[in-house]
């Protein structure tokens, strides 16, 4: 990913006016097209969408440019504009030279309208197979051959052949698929790039508290929640960038200070790996562009948002189409990062009958944002008499965690979490991880008998908050038990 002062030096060698003197021109018509924007986009912020072959590109120049990009791509090396201009090697004058290859880098401002000109670009590559498809027919028209329902039948394929939103797999590419080991950055995929990862929880619960936590240590390289089978595991450090519109710059050293005491981290990891944007909401085109700059100037591996609700532009959260604008534009910048995605609980309700899967759908908006997300948690108090003892719930693809249980099994789905200082916060992992349930009536008489064999009925009663008739008939359940 470059710059536009790298893209100046390029430019400089390129001109070869021995002075060093950037030439301004201005950009002749051809660089308004779609294929350059996406070609530009491609070469300034090594993004590109993979509905785009080779066949959408109509001038030799630029097949040759999309070609080079392509092969960087499936080798898994960055395809910039010095990176392409080397690959292209003996071909790169057929393409246009360097000095074309600059001009456009400089055609891509921002990767966010990036859809639109893929778009275009497929609108344009059915045009051309239409009229292919078309003269054929005039053909079979003059020979007494013309078959309207084949016509049809081409036509349509055409269409969904070119919908840029659409991705063709073969049975044989699912199967021999392999995930880059690269790519994953905690867990066996529970934070990857290229997907999203929920953490939810209400108001005041602590959700910022954990999402610094699992930032800090993801920065450092050590692992989420270790003290249980050695925890999510994390291969390597990161290189994190956490944009946050809810909090002061006291919260945050609080907050920061609070998990590296906590989960004795190192400062110089941290100082290295970890960026932290104080960002108080913005629309998410605004949002998506600021992304770009921010994975050309600090290529992070793992970006979190906290919260979700303030990228949404104002809109109505529960609008899927304000979802969409907001999943299409930050969507660019996952082609190498992974998003933590902090999100709000909507005003409570009742959700005792809920599954363990279920949980995903908490966050506050519409169910298409827990639908397109790979992974979710949720933050939850589940037992409202006590503000000290939480459930962290996986709720979606648990698996993906790592997290072994008590019986020695793969699948751990609930992580039980303390307060820790308030004054130094961070999450402690529960010493006890089994659900807490409510004693029953006749446990507690027992409990109290324990304490007070000479406690009469009457008074058990009482302190029970039950009718002496039923203290009567566990009295006479413990003397057959005897």
């Amino acid at each position: 990913m470059i710059g536009s002062y790298q893209i100046g030096l390029f430019r400089r060698a390129a001109d070869g006016d021995g002075k060093g003197h950037i030439v301004s021109k201005q950009l002749p018509d051809t660089f308004t097209s779609a294929a350059c924007h996406v070609l530009g986009v491609a070469l300034t912020f090594c993004v590109t969408d993979p509905s785009i072959t080779l066949d959408h590109f109509t001038d030799p120049r630029h097949a040759l440019i999309f070609e080079a990009i392509t092969q960087l791509s499936a080798a898994g090396h960055p395809f910039d504009l010095p990176a392409v201009a080397l690959s292209l090697n003996g071909k790169l004058e057929a393409a246009g030279g360097a000095l074309y290859l600059s001009e456009l880098a400089q055609t891509a401002a921002t990767a966010v309208d990036l859809p639109h000109y893929v778009s275009v670009l497929n609108g344009e590559l059915q045009q051309r197979r239409s009229e292919v498809i078309m003269r054929a027919h005039l053909e079979s028209i003059k020979t007494g051959d013309f078959d309207l329902a084949r016509l049809e039948s081409e036509l349509s394929a055409i269409a969904t052949h070119t919908n840029a939103r659409a991705q063709w797999h073969t049975p044989v590419e699912i199967l021999t698929h392999e995930c880059d080991p690269a790519h994953v950055l905690a867990g066996d995929g529970w934070l990857r790039r290229g997907g999203c990862t929920l953490l939810t929880g209400g108001t005041g619960t602590g959700k910022s508290v954990l999402a610094m936590q699992l930032t800090a240590c993801a920065a450092a390289g050590v692992p989420f929640f270790r003290a249980i089978g050695g925890g999510i595991r994390v291969p390597s450090p990161c290189r994190v960038l956490y944009i946050q519109a809810e909090n002061d710059l006291p919260t945050l050293q609080r907050d920061l200070h609070g998990v590296m005491q906590h989960e004795a981290l190192p400062q110089q990891p941290l100082q290295d790996n970890l960026r932290v944007v104080s960002y108080p909401g913005d629309t998410p085109e605004r949002l998506g562009s600021f992304l770009m700059q921010a994975v050309r100037q600090f290529a992070p591996d793992l970006l979190v948002i906290d919260p979700y609700s303030s990228f949404v532009g104002g809109c109505d959260l529960n609008n899927t189409d304000s979802f969409f604008t907001f999943r299409d534009a930050v969507t660019p910048a996952l082609a190498s990062a992974a998003l933590l995605l902090v999100c709000h609980t909507p005003k409570p309700t009742d959700r005792e009958h809920w599954t363990a899967r279920e949980g995903v759908y908490m966050a506050a908006g519409t169910s298409a944002l827990a639908n397109w997300a790979r992974c979710s948690c949720e933050l939850t108090n589940p037992q409202a008499d006590q503000d000290t003892r939480y459930r962290l719930r996986l709720s979606k693809n648990a698996e993906r965690a790592g997290l072994p249980d008590d019986l020695g099994g793969t699948i751990r789905r609930d992580v039980y979490l303390e307060h820790g200082h308030r004054t130094e916060p961070c999450w402690i992992v529960a010493e006890c991880q089994q659900e807490e349930r409510e004693l029953s009536t006749a446990e507690r008489l027992r409990a109290l008998l324990e304490m007070n064999p000479k406690l009469t009925q009457r008074e058990a009663a009482a302190m029970l908050g039950v009718n002496a008739s039923t203290i009567c008939r566990y009295m006479r359940q413990f003397k057959g038990e005897e």
